[in-house]
């Protein structure tokens, strides 16, 4: 994670030396959220920061809650035993299903996923914007609530109906939101664009 924000800090470092931008603004989607915050925090020149679906709690809570939702207990008790093995270096025999969260070469990512903190956002020297969709399945409201409590001088936006890609879902379900997914005709929500713009104009 370390690697990818000091890409993102030597690139806002780039654009802001050149004279066509008169501002350098971070747009962080999910994991990006944490990147931008990073970055940011790392002493990034920009001139703001907008989190979108982004992570509030440690990713080792976010991660856990998402499995919670779809496996059983028994299972997640497998997981919990089998994390704290991996993330100690040693590789456990998990069900195939769970097998990309255990892949040897990623053992240096997660841990890093699991060391940021998104409490930086509160130690952002830039406004911050955080967008939320309140049908998101992987990241919640509480996450965003929780960046808007490290930093209670960021905008808060929670746009209702929409998924964790910032499409329109008719519910929480997972099923029902596979389009929003994998189906590229179904539009962004206009409110996305227009909010962004809108906050973005105001800097």
């Amino acid at each position: 994670m370390q690697d990818y924000a000091t890409d993102v800090r030597n690139l806002a470092d780039k654009l802001h030396k050149d004279h066509r931008f008169s501002k350098v603004i971070l747009v962080g989607h999910s994991e990006g959220s944490a990147l931008s915050i990073m970055a940011a925090h790392d002493g990034a020149p920009v001139a703001g920061v907008i989190s979108m679906a982004g992570m509030g709690r440690p990713f080792a809570v976010v991660l856990r809650e998402q499995l919670a939702a779809q496996l059983d207990s028994n299972t997640m008790k497998m997981y919990d035993t089998s994390m704290t093995a991996y993330l100690a270096g040693r590789d456990p025999p998990v069900p195939s299903y769970l097998g990309s969260l255990f892949v040897p070469a990623l053992r240096n990512y997660i841990r890093s996923m699991m060391a940021f903190d998104p409490k930086e956002v509160g130690q952002l020297r830039c406004p911050v914007l955080v967008l939320q969709g309140d049908y998101d399945i992987q990241i919640s409201v509480a996450d965003a609530e929780a960046l808007h409590a490290a930093d209670p001088a960021s905008t808060l936006t929670v746009l209702a109906g929409d998924t964790h890609m910032f499409k329109p879902a008719a519910s929480r379900d997972r099923m029902a939101q596979v389009p929003a997914y994998t189906d590229p005709t179904v539009a962004i929500d206009p409110r996305l664009v227009s909010t962004m713009t809108e906050w973005i104009k105001r800097l």
